[in-house]
């Protein structure tokens, strides 16, 4: 082993090495006196990052100043991001660190607050930024003098190596007199640790007594989660606690009219106009031996597109009596003001949509026992009729042509790229469609799915709207067909759309590179139209000819 009298002499050989600029040292100088990097004050995850660091020397002109200054600083910054804070770490060269004394660091002319690590040779202190250009000063007891020299962070280096953990938290809601665990509201997970234990570190003794609530009010609510690294994270809930509320109504049944509240993503406007077209704004509420039985009532039309239905009420899950026929849910309530949210499962959709209904207490109605429900009105939807060109049945003069059938796969395109817009456009029409050409016309056919939640059908080219032909419909998919220009031509389609009561309109392109020949084929025409003479003759003809293609494509 070499002895420590060694070690310092070979430490003071390099000291005086770099004194006189002999050592061998790569140096990384900042440039002039500006801080090189981009700001990030909020852009980074709580958690603990390296970063490269580059040191100037207080005169940049010295070069065997800025060699010392690379040499006296490791070239990684630890740095731990918590709560909004930084809390640097700066690392010393481990055999020079012996001569170091009176170690400070500066963020201008106001000294930091640091924590001198004799053991680990470092040095930690919070910084108001990751990209601050800091000074450090010390005594090298080995040249007898003072040295400063300046640090900055290398920004685009910096990488994450241990992430804070998260929690997953939400306001609560409850009543004087409800249990309520803190604990179970709560879930914190840590990337590198997995699920990670939560504690509470508010007091909540004001409102909560043995898990019950005791006080009404609001209350802020702080979690506190740690990794095994040490990595802390908080987050602030409310919790509110309502009085009880009698509503001193006699027994009996009522009317009660009531609002919607989209909560979700997406458009909100939206979600609102569909959460109303779904709910009877008319809601029944019947009062007895002290238990409030509310009947929300759904809109008939959009209740068959509806599975399941599930209700919270002041934020637990209650049991729903759910009348299919009837298209109504009843639950019990323990006040019109109650916080009711209701989630329904839209099987066009494919989705789960959520909203919140408020009972107006204003509106609230006794009504005759002979007056439970809500008269039955008659719904007629708009745009129930298919449009559909008139053909000439003189068929005096007919004649054989030869035609072609092509395949070819489509995009759509929904206004705003509303991801969910997008996704249903995708789901009405299929992405392969057909082509014919017919004595140099040629015809689009588009295919659709979930047709019996959708009528009305519009095309337009180019602007125009068209006519056009539905050339099958089996109660399912439908396939329509009309007269494009070419290949580039541009096409909307609109459709009333039941489960969503309203028009949905998007638009199709032709991927031109996916064309592709399937065979020739005869047809009838009508000599004043060029129109086929049977309307269903390309759904047989095209299953036919698509299915020789594919057995034509299997042989080759």
């Amino acid at each position: 082993m070499i002895s420590k009298k060694i070690q310092q002499l070979i430490a003071g050989a390099l000291v005086m090495g770099v004194v006189l600029g002999t050592a061998p040292i790569k140096v990384y100088a900042a440039e002039g006196n500006r801080s090189i990097g981009i700001e990030h004050k909020s852009g980074y995850k709580d958690g603990i990052y390296h970063v490269k660091n580059k040191t100037e020397y207080i005169d940049p002109s010295n070069e065997t100043g800025n060699s010392m200054a690379r040499n006296a600083l490791k070239e990684n910054t630890n740095v731990k991001i918590e709560n909004g804070k930084y809390r640097i770490t700066f690392s010393f060269n481990d055999m020079l660190y012996q001569f170091m004394k009176d170690i400070k660091i500066f963020s201008g002319d106001k000294e930091l607050e640091a924590k001198i690590n004799y053991e680990k040779k470092s040095a930690t202190f919070e910084s108001d930024s990751i990209n601050e250009k800091l000074r450090v000063d010390m005594f090298i007891t080995m040249m007898n003098r003072k040295v400063s020299f300046y640090v900055i962070q290398d920004i685009g280096t910096m990488e994450l190596e241990n992430e804070a953990p998260t929690i997953e938290a939400s306001d609560i809601s409850i009543t004087i007199g409800d249990s309520l665990n803190l604990l179970d509201k709560v879930k914190a997970s840590d990337k590198e640790d997995g699920e990670v234990n939560v504690e509470i570190v508010s007091d909540t003794s004001k409102f909560l007594k043995g898990n019950v609530a005791i006080k009404a009010g609001t209350y802020d609510v702080e979690y506190k989660a740690v990794d095994k690294t040490g990595l802390e994270t908080r987050k602030k809930v409310s919790v509110t606690v309502k009085d009880i509320v009698k509503d001193n109504l006699e027994q009996g049944k009522y009317s009660i009219k009531n609002t919607v509240e989209y909560i979700g993503d997406g458009n909100a406007q939206i979600g609102n106009e569909m959460a109303r077209k779904t709910l009877e704004e008319v809601s029944f509420l019947e009062i007895k031996d002290d238990e409030k039985l509310l009947t929300l009532k759904f809109n008939k039309d959009q209740f068959k597109f509806i599975g399941d239905v599930n209700i919270t009420v002041d934020g637990k899950e209650v049991e729903v009596d759910l009348n299919r026929e009837k298209a109504e849910a009843v639950i019990k309530v323990p006040s019109i003001n109650s916080d009711i949210r209701v989630s329904v499962a839209v099987s066009i959709m494919g989705r789960t949509t959520t909203f919140k209904t408020s009972l107006l207490e204003n509106t609230l109605t006794k009504i005759d026992d002979t007056s439970t429900s809500k008269p039955e009105e008659e719904t007629i939807n708009p745009g129930t009729t298919e449009t559909k060109p008139s053909v000439d049945e003189n068929k005096t003069e007919i004649k054989v042509v030869k035609g072609k059938l092509y395949s070819i796969t489509n995009e759509v395109h929904y206004q705003d790229k509303n991801s969910i817009g997008q996704s249903m456009a995708r789901q009405y029409l299929d992405k392969l469609s057909y082509i014919e050409e017919v004595e140099g016309k040629r015809y689009l056919n588009l295919t659709f799915s979930g047709i019996e939640y959708m009528s009305k059908h519009r095309f337009f080219i180019n602007n125009q709207e068209i006519s056009y032909k539905k050339v099958s419909d089996d109660g399912k998919k439908a396939t329509f067909r009309f007269e494009i220009p070419n290949l580039d031509a541009r096409i909307k389609v609109k459709m009333y759309v039941a489960p969503m009561g309203r028009d949905v309109e998007f638009d199709v392109t032709l991927n031109k590179d996916t064309l592709k020949f399937i065979k020739e084929y005869s047809v009838k025409t009508l000599p004043q139209t060029g129109g086929m003479v049977d309307s269903s003759l390309l759904f047989m003809l095209g299953s036919t000819l698509i299915g020789s293609g594919a057995y034509l494509r299997k042989k080759k």
